[in-house]
């Protein structure tokens, strides 16, 4: 069965037909419904098949080749000069300078680490024959800060590096954030472009609709900027439940990415993946199995 899928998989990703990209995104919808009700949400898509099959199948077959028990999810937020801030300052926590930044990269290098995307993460744990690097790693940053692109990007392609940025829709009309333009530049050079939702909402709070809305629409915007899928998101804040994680299955991605500082497991739950956040002080030899 689980070879029959990712046979299949190309198909039915190629499937997924494009739209032009709106200059401003759709309006959000009024509220109707509490949160409570989303577990009656039915949005059918041919990925949400897919991630339903990905689910079921990884959860109640043991793969035939496990190269990888483990593969660490990183998360930077900014790449940037540190101002002085205090380091239980949320400001210190979510920068890593350019210099600390170039150094976890060669870092990986040096010790024969192979960044890869999420599709492969998930093709790595559940994907029968599939086998993967031997050391898979999976580098992210979230927020569509430019810093990352201009302080990031080139320390990337230096050490042969792909990483997934997980992208607020609604931000890419702002001059603060990355550009429709840097985005295409970042998924012309390999870049996987994903979703951190339409507004950056906490998705815990919010009613069926608005929950929704949020999930499918970023996934349309980014995929049509891009021209390519866009299966997997990264709860903004971290904020999740069990009407959450449905509402984004059922909307057709394959993970959902929280932070939890232990690397993912192939038998841990894809709509609940683990990411390491990184700091100037991390210790790569400990959190990196």
């Amino acid at each position: 069965m689980r070879r029959v899928l990712f046979l299949l998989l190309p198909l039915l990703f190629a499937a997924c037909t494009a739209r032009v990209v709106q200059d401003q995104p759709a309006p959000a919808p009024a509220e109707r419904q509490p949160a409570a009700q989303i577990q009656d949400a039915t949005i059918l898509t041919e990925d949400s098949l897919v991630a339903e099959e990905l689910q079921q199948d990884g959860n109640t077959a043991e793969p035939q080749h496990l190269p990888a028990e483990r593969i660490p999810v990183l998360v930077y937020h900014h790449i940037r000069e540190h101002q002085g801030w205090h380091k239980s300052t949320w400001s210190w926590k979510m920068t890593v300078s350019p210099t600390v930044f170039a150094q976890h990269m060669q870092w990986l290098a040096d010790r024969g680490y192979t960044a890869v995307d999420l599709d492969t993460l998930v093709r790595i744990f559940y994907g029968g024959e599939e086998t993967g690097p031997a050391k898979p790693v999976v580098i992210t940053f979230d927020d569509n800060n430019p810093n990352t692109y201009e302080n990031g990007l080139p320390a990337l392609l230096e050490h042969g590096h792909i990483a997934v940025f997980y992208l607020v829709a609604n931000r890419m009309e702002n001059p603060a954030f990355l550009s429709k333009e840097h985005i295409r530049d970042l998924a012309a050079h390999g870049m996987d472009i994903q979703s951190h939702t339409m507004t950056h909402a906490n998705l815990t709070t919010l009613g069926r609709e608005r929950l929704q809305w949020e999930l499918t629409e970023s996934k349309r915007m980014l995929e049509e900027l891009s021209n390519r899928p866009v299966r997997h998101v990264s709860y903004p804040l971290t904020a999740h439940s069990a009407i959450v994680r449905e509402a984004a299955r059922q909307a057709g991605y394959v993970t959902g990415s929280i932070m939890d500082p232990r690397p993912a497991h192939r038998q841990g739950d894809l709509m609940k993946l683990p990411r390491i956040m990184m700091t100037d002080d991390t210790d790569l030899e400990a959190v990196l199995p």
